[in-house]
């Protein structure tokens, strides 16, 4: 897939918020912000375009995360993107989508992470968002498991906390962090992205 110059990243699925401005599988900014996304996904796009010098206007493309993740987070990135489209200036801008596990699974696999392994993140209580990447570094589809079927995984099971509300994990899963930073170079080489029509959230 040939991408355009200067796409805004926006990804507000986990506990943090990921916004960024990359092309050719680099960033030229990353901004990442603890604070609730309905504040921060604004601000990291007005910091991004003030570190890189651009305009609102100067972007080629959106990229977002379509989930699974955190539901307010990702409806506030949606929304942006969506009123962004509206302007006559962007309604020809392209958007694109790719799912959290997805990436997570790709830059497990670049880092050389033994495979099997399984994602696990936060659904709700004692449900999680699943996937599996079998000995060949195969992704399966996302799904929604419960517990037990967790707990009987014997591979490594890798969590990933992505709601603000507590929920204990697996008793047989590592958490790890949600990690953004080699996300440009992996898009482009496992070819994550999915061209939209409109932003719209992922749902399992």
């Amino acid at each position: 897939m040939n991408l355009p110059d200067r796409i805004l990243f926006l990804d507000a699925s986990s506990l943090q918020t990921h916004v960024g401005i990359f092309e050719e599988g680099r960033w030229l900014y990353h901004h990442r912000s603890d604070k609730e996304a309905l504040n921060s996904v604004f601000q990291g796009t007005r910091n991004c375009l003030d570190h890189t010098g651009l305009k609102l206007l100067d972007l080629q493309g959106f990229v977002f995360c379509a989930g699974p993740g955190s539901t307010l987070g990702i409806r506030i990135t949606t929304m942006a993107i969506n009123g962004w489209k509206s302007f006559p200036s962007h309604q020809n801008i392209p958007v694109f989508k790719y799912y959290s596990l997805e990436a997570v699974a790709c830059l497990l696999i670049e880092k050389g992470t033994s495979t099997p392994f399984t994602l696990v993140s936060d659904f709700r209580k004692d449900l999680w968002n699943h996937l599996d990447v079998d000995g060949d570094g195969n992704l399966s589809p996302i799904k929604v498991i419960g517990r037990e079927e967790a707990e009987r995984i014997s591979h490594l099971l890798l969590h990933i906390r992505q709601r603000n509300q507590w929920l204990e994990p697996p008793g047989n899963a590592t958490t790890i962090p949600y990690s953004l930073k080699d996300l440009p170079e992996v898009i482009l080489k496992y070819q994550l992205l999915l061209r939209v029509s409109s932003a719209e959230a992922f749902a399992p």
